[in-house]
């Protein structure tokens, strides 16, 4: 549980690819203060359930905000990214278009 959250408006949790070293980008939705208080952590927007072919309305997906995946990795505010990592901030639809 979280005793409080907060917008993250221009964070990000930056890491990269083992294999190829290209980074790897998760724009934060907000902050979130752990219940106890011993640590704040970012969090990103993820979609869970059944999804769109599943029959069962229990089984529609539905937006949450879940932690950064646990790799290594750093927040970094949009104004202390180096080029590439902007790049790679994009959705995939804006990055075929340039």
């Amino acid at each position: 549980m979280y005793k409080q959250i907060s917008p993250a408006d221009g964070w990000h949790f930056v890491s990269n690819e083992e294999v190829t070293g290209k980074p790897i980008v998760f724009t934060l939705a907000a902050w979130a203060l752990v219940e106890d208080g011993s640590a704040v952590i970012g969090l990103i927007g993820d979609v869970a359930g059944g999804g769109p072919d599943r029959e069962s309305s229990s089984h529609k997906m539905m937006a949450r905000l879940v932690s950064v995946p646990p790799i290594k990795g750093e927040y970094k505010h949009i104004t202390g990214m180096t080029v590439a990592e902007l790049a790679a901030a994009k959705p995939s639809s804006e990055r075929n278009l340039t």
